[in-house]
């Protein structure tokens, strides 16, 4: 496949336009060529145009949405980039179903494709902190880019483009896997075969991402305990939703930052490892031991008084 994009400084939305291509159209190296430039002769030349042209065709694999008449955006409002015209077709291709490939629209497309579009996401486009904004996806992809003071020429770019979409690549292919992992029935099967201590308390027969799920489907549970990889185990409390950092109910006020022995003496459990000080997971070294430290959860750890 010959994949032509813009020449120049280059944006989230382009490289990983290209990257899904790649994706969607696996061969070697040599199977692939990426042509960056705004010569429309070249343009013309290739399979795949991204992100300049000024034209949308999709059944000609021409997806620019620079143009004046292009208007089409998510249910949502964000506006579609090159990217997510690109992920439209080849998606489902990639994530080998249209579940998986919801969840990386949801998670990576969209947000690239706002802030191309210019759309903040956060409320606002204020920080919380003085100063301080966050890294964004489309901010580290930029980074690539050589600076200005170096007097790039395109060929530089062109270079730091290849840099940028190599990784582009790893990432959407994390983005892909962890979505099929969790865009079927996995997650549900993990939750329905899960052990009820009581009605807020669940063991998972290992560890599965369930903490998002259960936040939006289980209004009840408020903590889950797993076994971590190192195999000690840990207790991990439900956020209110998905990618919150505010818990259900957080462990007991009197665990923060507790470890070992000051850990152990506090709850009486004698394998207990530790408590996160923002008190959304604690651990212990065995099976029992996190359950015994669940239990004194639901109780606000009164029992260790």
């Amino acid at each position: 496949m010959k994949i032509g994009t813009h020449s120049g400084p280059f944006h989230a939305d382009d490289v990983f336009a290209c990257a899904a291509l790649l994706a969607a159209f696996p061969g070697g190296e040599q199977d692939h060529e990426i042509v960056r430039t705004r010569d429309a002769t070249i343009l013309a030349s290739c399979d795949a145009v991204v992100d300049v042209g000024g034209e949308y065709d999709p059944t000609r694999l021409r997806l620019d949405h620079h143009q004046g008449s292009f208007k089409r955006s998510y249910p949502n409002g964000i506006k579609l980039s090159s990217f997510g015209l690109v992920w439209e077709l080849v998606g489902e291709k990639v994530c080998g179903g249209q579940a998986a490939a919801a969840l990386v629209c949801n998670r990576l497309v969209m947000p690239i494709d706002a802030s191309d579009n210019g759309q903040p996401l956060g409320e606002g486009g204020t920080s919380r902190f003085e100063g301080v904004h966050a890294q964004t996806l489309s901010a580290l992809i930029g980074g690539f880019n050589p600076p200005w003071t170096a007097s790039p020429t395109l060929a530089t770019f062109d270079a730091c483009f290849l840099r940028a979409l190599d990784f582009a690549r790893d990432i959407l292919a994390n983005f892909v896997g962890e979505a099929q992992a969790e865009g079927g029935d996995a997650l549900q099967v993990e939750v329905a075969k899960a052990t009820r201590l009581s009605h807020t308390t669940m063991v998972l027969r290992r560890y599965a991402p369930v903490m998002n799920l259960l936040s939006e489907c289980d209004p009840v549970v408020e903590r889950v305990i797993f076994q971590a990889p190192d195999g000690s185990w840990m207790v991990q409390a439900i956020p209110v939703a998905p990618g919150s950092f505010t818990c259900r109910r957080p462990l007991p006020q009197a665990w923060a930052g507790l470890r070992d022995a000051d850990f152990v003496a506090k709850t009486r459990v004698v394998d207990a490892i530790f408590a996160h000080k923002e008190l959304f997971i604690c651990g212990a070294r065995s099976r029992e031991g996190a359950i015994a430290l669940a239990k004194l959860a639901e109780n606000d750890g009164w029992e260790c008084e």
